[in-house]
């Protein structure tokens, strides 16, 4: 009868046990063995990605710095940009990084803000911040030794002398409001259409407070 060949045993040749069902051999693999290559698998993926992320937000961060610094010079040095044309350039980068390269948050205000918010584990937080100023730095250094600036050609920002109150708080309300469309932009789930509203929100903000 049918019933009789299931769940029989059988004995191969070679002496190992198989499970004989309806008259078909099912070979019994041990799970043990697959379970570590399956986790090694695993991790080796999680590096891979977390090395991914740490490349972008390192090439972000120059590419911000060093056409920021290089438009800023344009204007100082020889007077081919306009301020507004300054802000353009910065605002046309900052969408162009993250919409060609990805995700990246150009400085450590805005890593630590979101790890404070949990978009970001604490314990990336520092190989974040170490690649950001490795960006900028290197930047800086491009940037000066393309277009060799002269010690009254400063392409960063400062307030003022005599102003601090104003500025600091004009860089306090610059930055939650900037803070508010990345974070909006982040839940999003258009993130070319993010990356257009983050950059017009750098290029607006530098355009009303310098």
């Amino acid at each position: 009868m049918a019933a009789d060949h299931v769940g029989e045993n059988v004995t191969g040749s070679d002496g190992d046990q198989r499970s004989k069902v309806n008259g078909q051999d099912l070979e019994q693999h041990p799970r043990g063995d697959q379970e570590p290559a399956a986790d090694h698998v695993s991790r080796g993926l999680a590096v891979g990605h977390f090395i991914r992320e740490l490349m972008v937000e390192g090439m972000a961060s120059f590419l911000l710095v060093f056409w920021s610094g290089v438009a800023a010079l344009m204007q100082e040095m020889h007077g081919t940009l306009s301020f507004p044309m300054v802000c353009l350039v910065v605002a046309l980068t900052v969408g162009f990084v993250l919409c060609w390269l990805g995700p990246a948050h150009f400085n450590p205000a805005v890593t630590a803000t979101f790890a404070a918010f949990g978009y970001l584990s604490w314990a990336k937080l520092p190989f974040y911040v170490m690649v950001q100023l490795a960006g900028s730095v290197l930047a800086c250094l491009s940037v000066n030794g393309v277009m060799r600036p002269r010690e009254e050609h400063f392409y960063g920002t400062a307030p003022m002398p005599g102003h601090t109150r104003l500025p600091f708080l004009l860089e306090l309300l610059a930055s939650a409001v900037l803070m508010i469309v990345i974070a909006t932009a982040a839940r999003g789930s258009n993130p070319t259409a993010g990356g257009l509203a983050i950059g017009a929100a750098v290029g607006t903000l530098g355009l009303i407070i310098g």
